[in-house]
């Protein structure tokens, strides 16, 4: 009984195909990084320049994506949502629906797999707190598992050339990396892909450059581990590949290239134990085995492999606050519109609580997932676009 007629427009999905089509836009996700002399390597002694693809990957834990709205009278909306941020969902359904943020009760105590897809409040949450508001009774929407490969985001596509120059004794005199990721037409998705070669290792030349292409794809989503990680993947397997050129051990070119003080700033680290991280880490797996040949190490059919690799991410803090409720009966409730996607965050809070006041464990609660508690800081993004 529906008729339906469309007309067919121009598209574009393809990734690879649009890093090399000059017509295809390219947008600046990060300004060009240049320390030193850009594209040093080149002139190195011995040098190296390697292209890294990943596809699109997707977040799909066991338990589906979903939400549960129940838009009452008087525009008094509560929602049980998957959400890493009670407030940040709070504030997307107040904006998009024109009501007042304290109209709106959310809570998520228990988030289950979050992976960074549930950092965003989804066009298909916003469409069930509408069917809600429409039918004035409560809504249950839970995504099958094939949407959640093309609902709820991912991660980006991306596609990474690294050139590394050294000398002949192993010590890098240059590093370019250039990056590209993917985005949807209708909004910037960009993340720090570059940002670990900056630092990472101890070069005079340094030059980083990080695009996105706009997709007729959804737009993608910080996924555990953010683009750091994408970039770490690059970054680390041209790092083994020149200590490969270089016949040298790639633990002892790590180590000799390890910077002694921020490269950009020339500045001391707060903390930095990476020499000891490596030394300890390798006595534990019997690094001194290893034979610096790839695949010489072989047990019956098997080859066996030994390797290294670092990673970053940045460790920030915001502010945060929380109320605490000291009853007669010496128990303490502590409340705080955080969440917790497995960590455990209501176990850590509530150590710290018995320290700091001096209370057993078993008197504390921490109370969190609810809108209606104090805020706490969250990385806030544009959560939403209707067009």
């Amino acid at each position: 009984m529906v008729k339906v007629s469309y007309k067919k427009a121009a598209f574009n999905t393809n990734f690879e195909g649009s890093i090399k089509d000059t017509g295809v836009k390219k947008l600046q996700g990060q300004p060009p990084y240049v320390r030193g002399i850009a594209d040093a390597y080149k002139t190195a002694e011995v040098k190296l320049e390697q292209t890294y693809t990943m596809p699109v990957e997707t977040h799909n834990p066991m338990e589906l994506h979903g939400i549960i709205a129940d838009w009452r009278a008087n525009d008094q909306v509560t929602v049980y949502a998957k959400t890493q941020g009670v407030k940040a969902t709070q504030s997307t359904i107040a904006n998009t629906f024109k009501i007042p943020a304290e109209n709106i009760q959310v809570n998520s105590e228990f988030v289950g797999g979050g992976f960074g897809m549930a950092l965003r409040t989804w066009p298909l949450e916003i469409a069930a707190i509408m069917a809600s508001k429409h039918l004035k009774r409560p809504v249950k929407l839970v995504i099958t598992r094939d949407q959640m490969f093309t609902m709820v985001g991912n991660r980006p596509a991306a596609h990474q050339k690294i050139g590394i120059g050294a000398t002949k004794d192993g010590k890098i005199t240059g590093i370019t990396h250039t990056a590209f990721g993917q985005t949807a037409t209708y909004e910037n998705f960009k993340e720090g892909v570059v940002n670990m070669t900056k630092f990472m290792y101890d070069s005079e030349n340094v030059n980083t450059n990080y695009y996105v292409i706009p997709l007729d794809m959804g737009v993608p989503i910080w996924m555990r581990g953010p683009g750091e990680a994408t970039g770490a993947f690059a970054l680390e397997s041209a790092i083994d590949e020149m200590a490969n050129a270089l016949d040298m051990d790639p633990l002892d070119f790590r180590i000799k290239n390890d910077p002694e003080k921020v490269p950009a700033q020339n500045r001391p680290f707060s903390s930095k134990y990476i020499k000891e991280a490596y030394r300890l880490g390798s006595a534990k797996i019997g690094w001194s085995n290893r034979k610096n040949k790839p695949g010489s190490i072989t047990e019956g059919p098997w080859q066996i492999g030994y390797g290294v690799s670092i990673g970053v991410f940045n460790a920030g803090r915001g502010r945060a606050s929380v109320k605490g409720i000291l009853k007669a009966d010496g128990t303490l409730v502590l409340q705080s519109a955080t969440s917790d996607i497995g960590p455990g965050t209501g176990t850590g809070m509530t150590l710290i609580a018995s320290k700091l006041m001096g209370l057993p464990v078993n008197k504390i609660t921490f109370e969190l997932g609810d809108s209606s508690l104090p805020p706490h800081q969250a990385r806030v993004v544009p959560l939403l676009y209707l067009q």
